[in-house]
């Protein structure tokens, strides 16, 4: 059928459109306050679905072609007789009535729910206790992580991981093959669907990977309630007082996290890439077999071209008797249901950092371990020292130049064990005894057991697999993106490396990452964002630079909203050309983004000041910053000859 895009459309057009759409759009069992509607879907989606695929121009004719189907009673709202809205509202192709319950999408993790209702279960154990009705530890080699259950967890695995997938099965060599399913896998493979390309891809944990599951989403929901408890105890601060105790119900703080989770994730689901975009989606662990071939469950997939995006994982150091605990890293501490009093850190870089200032202020004594003698040791050194300073107030304790050496059990309570941390430090021994420890000490690539040696991929497992500048790797045919062959392991990284290995792998593009202005931030308070060069990076390479600093609490709007920071920005020797910038406070996070682009497009500190920005602002800073390299700009002898040429005027 061709695309039609229209005010009015045939009846047989309408009855085509819906055949098309009941086979594409993402239908399955959903839930809406404890009730359950089984194969339906969404309302917003199936516009969406009008749109992309031609069939209407704007979201106002994609809801009146919506509203046909409802008239022509191909589908219907699931519990009232009420016309079509492109709103998160659920409906059902009326065909779906007649065979309701025959499907393997109605199959769900929410089945095992009552069983399992806020229990921890241990990856080894999950066949024991859910056996057959789900295929993850089939297909799962490496060991399935620990998992959650609750009724948002199992929304969010619905959606990431269905209890059950059977794989497509493979017509045609793909154009593209990508193995990992996080940011940029997801990038990489609706990036080549969305050119014409037959594109597969392979995940064998969770789509959306460590940025939807593990990381940037859940850490920040948590740090937004720690500082909702932050603000609320310092209220006083601002003549608020508030009388009796502040409780924090870790409980709710943990499933309100868990339930935006759940919401966010369906943009990464296995049913959206494979029925919505056309992916052809495989759930399973992808070994390379040979130069353009990949094995999964047993199937062979054979490429032109493939892209590894398999991202990493946290590093655990060998310290005696840790495996002898229920140690916290990354991957599990978003698990917790029930907060512990005291929790050691190992390790102050970002995940560190972030984590321990929202433990403290959500009321644990946090005590950070770091074995170097400095915070957040790549960073600039004014503003790690300015955040370490506010997570000191906050009630954070530090030891530097400690190394942890033994972990033990004293006492095997619940729902908290009793650890014993013994550290040497500077020639001497002490014992810190915690409730729980969290592993922060850094990331490794995933680029094991995978097959890459019979690929003809170079790699090693700390620094990954081994891209030139245009992210190709050892075998022509085969590219990398993202955390698994670059040091800077950020998701909007993963992003930037996908769309490069579109253009590159698939047309013959040139981009380079090289070239890449990447900024990023701890998502601390105070905030601490950066972008290019750092001073220590520009002495060393021998480059001649001037430094603008301004502290932002002498900012207007800081001043009324009490809040502190830095702004620090290096440009070349005598220009305006920026070369590095570290912003810490505010809204540094943001802010970067404007010295990110200003970079990007050649423009200058000055240039930038001569923007007109809204007052008060943070941005204001810009302006400040740049009215100091005029000032420069403008030599002693010159500012002299300034007065004569004012009083050549006023007597003209």
């Amino acid at each position: 059928m061709e695309q039609t895009s229209q005010s009015t459309w045939s009846q047989q057009q309408i009855q085509e459109i819906a055949d098309r759409a009941r086979v594409a759009v993402d239908i399955k069992d959903r839930r809406h306050r404890f009730n359950t509607y089984s194969q339906c879907f969404i309302g917003r989606e199936l516009v969406k679905w009008f749109l992309v695929n031609g069939h209407a121009k704007t979201q106002v004719e994609a809801t009146e072609l919506g509203q046909q189907l409802v008239e022509h009673n191909l589908i219907q709202h699931v519990s009232e007789d009420k016309p079509f809205q492109n709103e998160p509202i659920f409906y059902r192709f009326t065909a779906h009535l007649k065979d309701e319950g025959n499907t393997t999408e109605n199959e769900s993790w929410h089945s095992v729910l009552p069983n399992l209702n806020e229990e921890r279960i241990e990856g080894k154990d999950l066949e024991k206790i859910v056996g057959e009705q789900t295929d993850f530890h089939q297909k799962k080699e490496g060991g399935i992580p620990e998992m959650l259950f609750d009724i948002h967890n199992c929304d969010l695995f619905d959606q990431v991981r269905p209890i059950k997938w059977v794989d497509p099965q493979q017509k045609n060599t793909y154009d593209m093959l990508v193995i990992g399913a996080g940011a940029g896998g997801l990038v990489t493979a609706a990036g080549s669907k969305g050119v014409g390309a037959k594109v597969a891809i392979i995940e064998r944990q969770y789509m959306g990977g460590d940025c939807l599951v593990n990381g940037c989403v859940p850490s920040k929901a948590f740090l937004a309630a720690a500082n909702v408890a932050h603000t609320v105890k310092n209220s006083s601060d601002f003549g608020i007082h508030i009388t009796g105790d502040i409780k924090v119900d870790f409980g709710k703080v943990m499933e309100r996290m868990r339930r935006i989770r759940a919401e966010i994730s369906e943009n990464d689901s296995a049913q959206r890439f494979h029925k919505f975009l056309g992916v052809d989606t495989y759930l399973g662990e992808a070994k390379f077999t040979g130069r353009n071939e990949v094995t999964v469950n047993g199937q062979k997939l054979t490429f032109q071209k493939c892209a590894i995006a398999t991202g990493g994982r946290p590093y655990v150091p060998q310290i005696e008797g840790l495996d002898q605990i229920h140690y916290l890293t990354s991957e599990n501490v978003f698990n917790l249901t029930q907060q512990p009093k005291t929790l050691a850190i190992i390790g102050s870089g970002p995940i560190g950092c972030e984590l321990g200032q929202g433990f403290q202020r959500l009321g644990t004594q946090v005590h950070i371990i770091e074995r170097s003698s400095k915070f957040l040791p790549r960073e600039d050194p004014d503003a790690a020292l300015l955040l370490q300073k506010q997570m000191k107030l906050d009630g954070v304790q530090f030891d530097f130049f400690a190394n942890p050496t033994k972990i033990e059990i004293l006492e095997d309570s619940k729902p908290f064990p009793q650890i014993q941390i013994t550290i040497e430090q500077q020639g001497q021994v002490k014992q810190l005894i915690v409730e729980a420890v969290l592993i922060a000490a850094g990331r490794r690539p995933n680029v094991e057991n995978m097959g890459l040696d019979v690929a003809g991929v170079d790699y090693n497992v700390e620094d990954g697999v081994r891209v030139d500048n245009f992210l190709k790797t050892s075998n022509d045919d085969v590219f990398a993106v993202g955390d698994c062959c670059s040091k800077y392991q950020f998701t909007h990284n993963s992003d930037t490396h996908a769309r490069y290995v579109v253009r590159n792998a698939l047309f013959y593009g040139q981009n380079d990452k090289s070239q890449i202005i990447l900024p990023w931030c701890t998502y601390t308070e105070p905030e601490i964002a950066h972008v290019g060069k750092y001073a220590r990076e520009l002495e060393l390479e021998g480059v001649k630079f001037d430094t603008y600093f301004k502290f932002m609490d002498k900012l207007d709007r800081a001043l009324c909203e009490g809040k502190y920071g830095t702004m620090k920005i290096h440009t070349e020797a005598g220009t305006d050309k920026i070369l590095g910038a570290t912003l810490v406070g505010g809204s540094a996070g943001d802010m970067i983004s404007q010295i990110t682009s200003a970079m990007y497009n050649g423009v200058g500190l000055s240039k930038m000041g001569a923007c007109v920005f809204p007052y008060p602002t943070y941005a204001e800073s810009f302006k400040h910053l740049s009215d100091q390299y005029n000032r420069k700009k403008l030599a002693p002898a010159e500012r002299s000859l300034v007065p004569g040429l004012l009083e050549v005027k006023h007597n003209q």
